[in-house]
């Protein structure tokens, strides 16, 4: 009985470890992953944002990217694991100054090759 809790707890353990990663991404990087991808969202947050959490729980299927703004490496993935998001998530390089986000939520939306502007939410 031992020897099965111990094998599920690593299960759970390497489950949850590995269930969210965010990685740095330049403006340049974000464009060229999104060049062939249909309609985005583009969702700017911070694990410390209590009005981003509405993003975090939104399960509806749509194609989203999470960039991590103002915020550390070990807290965005800690709360996209804690919300068990499994859309990409990377830390902002530069980002949102390119595109003048000031404050959190923001929502982009990638469509028709352009990042359009889209009221924060």
């Amino acid at each position: 009985m031992k020897a099965v809790l111990l094998s599920l707890g690593f299960f759970l353990f390497t489950w949850e470890s590995t269930f969210a990663q965010c990685l740095a991404l330049r403006f340049e990087e974000l464009e060229a992953l999104l060049q062939h991808e249909p309609a985005t969202q583009i969702i700017f947050f911070a694990s410390w944002c209590g009005s981003c959490k509405k993003h975090f729980e939104d399960k509806t299927p749509k194609k989203r990217i999470f960039i991590a703004t103002f915020d550390k490496k070990t807290a965005a993935e800690s709360v996209m694991t804690k919300f068990q998001i499994q859309d990409s998530c990377y830390l902002d390089d530069g980002i949102a100054k390119r595109l003048s986000i000031q404050s959190l939520p923001q929502v982009r939306l990638w469509e028709n090759g352009q990042i359009r502007e889209r009221s924060s939410l």
